[in-house]
């Protein structure tokens, strides 16, 4: 064996027992390795009345129907409240996807429907207009 070759078969080993502390996934982009997540992703938020305000666990508000950046990391929950309905909270799920190098929510969109809240005043009745008088039996108006 030439020089050459002892340096470059010492080289690729060196460089193949240097892979092997490599995490499995994190990749160099030159040897196929999965992408990387990214750090944030879109999620779609509307509510039933829409106009109520959205605010996630994770930091971020908005107000009904809209669409907000949420971090990827893991799961968070999203508060939808409204003057005159009860909030409602629903607990999002974050999902890889190794494949497409994303994430997916569920549930996506993130929808509330808001009840009336709890000792909410209801609209009063309508009055109504007082019958007139009649004549009493026996009398006429002649």
């Amino acid at each position: 064996m030439s020089k050459a070759q002892a340096l470059a078969f010492a080289g690729l080993a060196l460089l193949l027992g240097a892979c092997s502390g490599w995490p499995r996934g994190a990749g160099f982009g030159l040897f196929g390795g999965a992408p990387a997540m990214p750090a944030t992703a879109s999620i779609d938020l509307d509510s039933e009345p829409q106009g109520a305000e959205a605010k996630t666990s994770a930091g971020g508000s908005c107000q009904t129907p809209c669409t907000l950046e949420v971090p990827t990391g893991g799961g968070f929950s999203v508060t939808f409240a409204r003057e005159g309905f009860a909030p409602q909270t629903v607990a999002v799920q974050v999902q890889p996807d190794q494949e497409k190098a994303s994430v997916k929510f569920t549930p996506n969109p993130v929808f509330a429907q808001l009840g009336p809240a709890p000792g909410a005043k209801k609209k009063p009745a309508a009055k109504r207009a007082a019958k007139p008088a009649t004549a009493a039996p026996g009398t006429s108006g002649r």
